[in-house]
């Protein structure tokens, strides 16, 4: 956004024009990522969101130049990153939610998107910080690649540490839940369900 209105000077408008395709991949990527879940685990498919979203930022860094060519140099970085969050945000959040306690899961459940915002709001800050004030074009390229490059690597990172998420096997049934033929656990069923769920809600 700063980049389009800044840099480029688009209006508001087009600036939010053009940034939409990223968002609207979202909500079919995150309805698709559980079947995806179910079938490979929660963090090869957490991992190929992280590492997809870097690749769409630092294509930013390495492509967007002073000269507006939105179709070439912007849209396919933007397309990645939809694709990434897509991805990775509810199977991550899923992921946390089914590693609770049943009678942890309300105040588990609130933590996590806490903790989820919390961190979009200091990644922000710390981006602004590395972009500091603008000191015309060419300088702010400079300063926007820097921030790329920062948010490519930290893309990155979250796909090596996605990687350590395992499968939660159901335990087996015990007591009345065993004589009723059902688990009380939480295994990766659950975690491609509440993906599932996480991306009907982000369609909403």
């Amino acid at each position: 956004m700063l980049w389009c209105q800044q840099v480029w000077g688009y209006s508001a408008l087009r600036t939010g024009l053009a940034l939409a395709p990223g968002p609207l991949m979202v909500p079919a990527l995150a309805i698709g990522a559980g079947p995806m879940v179910r079938r490979v685990g929660p963090g090869p498919v957490a991992a190929l969101g992280n590492i997809t979203l870097g690749t769409g930022v630092v294509l930013w860094a390495t492509q967007v130049g002073l000269r507006p060519h939105y179709v070439t140099r912007l849209l396919p970085g933007m397309l990645l990153g939809g694709i990434g969050v897509g991805l990775a945000l509810p199977t991550l959040i899923a992921a946390a939610a089914t590693a609770l306690p049943p009678q942890r899961f309300a105040t588990g459940s609130g933590v996590v998107n806490m903790a989820r915002q919390i961190g979009a709001v200091l990644g922000v800050a710390i981006l602004v910080s590395i972009l500091g004030p603008a000191r015309g074009p060419a300088a702010a390229l400079t300063a926007f690649q820097h921030a790329w490059v920062a948010t490519g690597i930290i893309g990155g990172v979250a796909a090596v540490a996605s990687v350590a998420l395992r499968r939660q096997p159901a335990p087996a049934p015990t007591g009345a839940a065993a004589a009723a033929g059902a688990s009380p656990g939480t295994g990766i069923d659950d975690v491609g369900a509440l993906a599932d769920a996480a991306g009907e809600l982000d369609t909403a």
